[in-house]
Protein backbone atom coordinates (compact mmCIF):
# COMPACT_ATOMS: atom_id res chain seq x y z
CA UNK A 1 0.00 0.00 0.00
CA UNK A 2 2.99 2.60 0.45
CA UNK A 3 4.82 1.58 -2.17
CA UNK A 4 1.68 2.40 -4.66
CA UNK A 5 1.30 5.84 -2.32
CA UNK A 6 4.45 6.67 -3.10
CA UNK A 7 4.35 5.68 -6.80
CA UNK A 8 1.05 7.90 -7.34
CA UNK A 9 2.81 10.98 -5.14
CA UNK A 10 6.00 10.31 -7.84
CA UNK A 11 3.79 10.37 -10.72
CA UNK A 12 1.60 13.65 -9.67
CA UNK A 13 4.94 15.31 -8.99
CA UNK A 14 6.28 14.31 -12.54
CA UNK A 15 2.94 15.53 -14.39
CA UNK A 16 3.00 18.93 -12.16
CA UNK A 17 6.99 19.36 -13.25
CA UNK A 18 6.08 18.29 -16.65
CA UNK A 19 3.58 20.80 -17.38
CA UNK A 20 5.32 23.84 -16.37
CA UNK A 21 7.07 24.51 -19.67
CA UNK A 22 7.01 23.71 -23.28
CA UNK A 23 9.24 21.15 -23.98
CA UNK A 24 12.61 21.81 -24.66
CA UNK A 25 11.57 25.21 -24.80
CA UNK A 26 14.59 26.71 -22.43
CA UNK A 27 15.14 30.39 -22.43
CA UNK A 28 17.96 32.81 -21.54
CA UNK A 29 17.90 36.47 -19.99
CA UNK A 30 17.76 39.06 -22.52
CA UNK A 31 18.33 43.32 -21.54
CA UNK A 32 18.91 46.03 -23.25
CA UNK A 33 18.90 49.30 -23.94
CA UNK A 34 16.86 51.91 -27.46
CA UNK A 35 17.69 55.10 -27.75
CA UNK A 36 16.18 57.49 -30.29
CA UNK A 37 17.68 60.65 -31.84
CA UNK A 38 20.55 59.68 -28.83
CA UNK A 39 17.73 60.12 -25.97
CA UNK A 40 16.67 57.07 -24.29
CA UNK A 41 12.46 55.94 -25.41
CA UNK A 42 10.07 55.11 -22.75
CA UNK A 43 7.43 52.87 -23.13
CA UNK A 44 8.38 51.29 -26.73
CA UNK A 45 7.61 47.72 -27.45
CA UNK A 46 10.71 45.60 -28.17
CA UNK A 47 9.89 42.83 -30.05
CA UNK A 48 12.38 39.38 -31.17
CA UNK A 49 11.00 37.05 -33.60
CA UNK A 50 12.70 33.90 -35.29
CA UNK A 51 9.47 32.70 -36.98
CA UNK A 52 5.93 31.92 -37.33
CA UNK A 53 6.20 29.06 -35.15
CA UNK A 54 8.16 30.09 -32.58
CA UNK A 55 6.74 32.10 -29.87
CA UNK A 56 8.01 36.02 -30.22
CA UNK A 57 9.78 37.58 -27.17
CA UNK A 58 8.98 40.92 -25.87
CA UNK A 59 9.78 43.99 -23.82
CA UNK A 60 8.88 47.18 -22.96
CA UNK A 61 11.29 49.96 -22.75
CA UNK A 62 11.55 52.03 -18.86
CA UNK A 63 12.09 55.63 -18.31
CA UNK A 64 15.45 55.41 -19.21
CA UNK A 65 15.06 53.35 -22.48
CA UNK A 66 16.19 49.78 -20.48
CA UNK A 67 14.53 46.53 -21.66
CA UNK A 68 14.07 42.85 -20.34
CA UNK A 69 12.63 40.32 -22.74
CA UNK A 70 10.29 37.41 -21.70
CA UNK A 71 8.44 34.64 -23.87
CA UNK A 72 4.92 34.48 -24.12
CA UNK A 73 4.36 30.87 -24.69
CA UNK A 74 0.84 30.84 -24.19
CA UNK A 75 -1.99 33.40 -23.17
CA UNK A 76 -0.95 32.19 -19.46
CA UNK A 77 2.36 31.18 -20.16
CA UNK A 78 5.45 33.74 -19.64
CA UNK A 79 9.01 32.51 -19.60
CA UNK A 80 12.04 35.10 -18.46
CA UNK A 81 14.20 35.81 -21.37
CA UNK A 82 14.13 34.56 -24.50
CA UNK A 83 15.44 31.12 -26.68
CA UNK A 84 18.81 30.95 -28.19
CA UNK A 85 19.26 31.73 -31.63
CA UNK A 86 19.33 34.15 -34.30
CA UNK A 87 16.25 37.10 -34.41
CA UNK A 88 14.71 39.82 -36.36
CA UNK A 89 14.04 42.68 -34.09
CA UNK A 90 10.85 45.46 -34.33
CA UNK A 91 10.59 48.42 -31.90
CA UNK A 92 7.25 50.48 -32.01
CA UNK A 93 6.57 53.47 -29.80
CA UNK A 94 3.17 54.97 -30.67
CA UNK A 95 1.08 57.51 -29.49
CA UNK A 96 -2.80 57.17 -30.09
CA UNK A 97 -4.22 60.25 -31.32
CA UNK A 98 -8.25 61.28 -30.40
CA UNK A 99 -10.44 62.03 -33.11
CA UNK A 100 -12.78 65.08 -31.44
CA UNK A 101 -15.79 63.50 -32.12
CA UNK A 102 -14.80 60.20 -30.01
CA UNK A 103 -14.30 62.45 -26.67
CA UNK A 104 -16.30 61.64 -23.93
CA UNK A 105 -17.49 64.74 -22.86
CA UNK A 106 -19.20 63.94 -19.46
CA UNK A 107 -15.80 64.17 -18.17
CA UNK A 108 -14.70 67.61 -19.45
CA UNK A 109 -15.27 70.96 -17.44
CA UNK A 110 -17.61 73.38 -19.12
CA UNK A 111 -14.97 75.34 -20.86
CA UNK A 112 -13.32 71.82 -21.92
CA UNK A 113 -17.09 71.12 -23.58
CA UNK A 114 -17.35 74.39 -24.98
CA UNK A 115 -13.43 74.26 -26.57
CA UNK A 116 -14.80 70.79 -27.44
CA UNK A 117 -17.77 72.13 -29.14
CA UNK A 118 -15.88 74.87 -31.03
CA UNK A 119 -13.59 72.35 -32.65
CA UNK A 120 -15.78 70.08 -33.74
CA UNK A 121 -18.09 72.67 -35.32
CA UNK A 122 -15.31 73.65 -36.93
CA UNK A 123 -14.45 70.05 -38.37
CA UNK A 124 -14.64 70.46 -42.12
CA UNK A 125 -16.42 67.12 -42.40
CA UNK A 126 -19.14 68.24 -40.02
CA UNK A 127 -22.29 69.32 -41.89
CA UNK A 128 -21.36 68.14 -45.58
CA UNK A 129 -23.26 65.20 -44.91
CA UNK A 130 -19.38 63.15 -44.18
CA UNK A 131 -19.03 61.49 -41.07
CA UNK A 132 -15.99 61.03 -39.21
CA UNK A 133 -13.67 57.86 -40.27
CA UNK A 134 -13.44 56.35 -36.76
CA UNK A 135 -10.70 56.51 -34.51
CA UNK A 136 -7.96 57.82 -36.20
CA UNK A 137 -4.14 55.46 -36.57
CA UNK A 138 -2.05 55.87 -33.85
CA UNK A 139 0.97 58.22 -34.65
CA UNK A 140 4.32 56.72 -34.22
CA UNK A 141 6.96 58.07 -32.11
CA UNK A 142 9.85 56.56 -34.03
CA UNK A 143 10.12 55.76 -37.57
CA UNK A 144 7.89 52.70 -38.63
CA UNK A 145 10.24 51.17 -40.63
CA UNK A 146 10.96 49.66 -36.99
CA UNK A 147 7.92 48.47 -36.38
CA UNK A 148 8.45 45.37 -39.37
CA UNK A 149 10.55 43.05 -39.15
CA UNK A 150 11.18 43.18 -42.93
CA UNK A 151 12.44 47.09 -43.05
CA UNK A 152 13.74 47.10 -39.37
CA UNK A 153 16.87 46.26 -39.79
CA UNK A 154 17.87 45.30 -36.50
CA UNK A 155 19.00 41.51 -35.60
CA UNK A 156 19.87 40.13 -32.18
CA UNK A 157 21.59 36.92 -31.00
CA UNK A 158 20.50 35.12 -27.90
CA UNK A 159 23.39 32.82 -26.85
CA UNK A 160 22.90 30.22 -24.31
CA UNK A 161 23.75 31.47 -21.22
CA UNK A 162 24.84 34.96 -20.24
CA UNK A 163 23.75 37.71 -23.07
CA UNK A 164 25.70 41.25 -22.63
CA UNK A 165 22.96 44.03 -23.11
CA UNK A 166 21.79 44.89 -26.44
CA UNK A 167 21.84 48.14 -27.57
CA UNK A 168 19.25 49.75 -30.18
CA UNK A 169 20.39 53.16 -31.37
CA UNK A 170 17.43 54.48 -33.82
CA UNK A 171 17.51 56.89 -36.12
CA UNK A 172 15.58 59.27 -38.97
CA UNK A 173 18.60 57.90 -41.94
Amino acid sequence: MQTKACFLLLMSAMVVIGCGKKPGLVTYPVTGTVTYQGKPIAGATVSYFVSVDSPPATGMTDSDGKFSLATHVSPKEVLPGAPPGDYKVTISKSTPTVDAASVNMENLSDEQRQRRMIEMMSDPRIGKGQQSQGPAKPKSEIPEKYAKAETSGLTATVLSGENPPKEFKLTDD
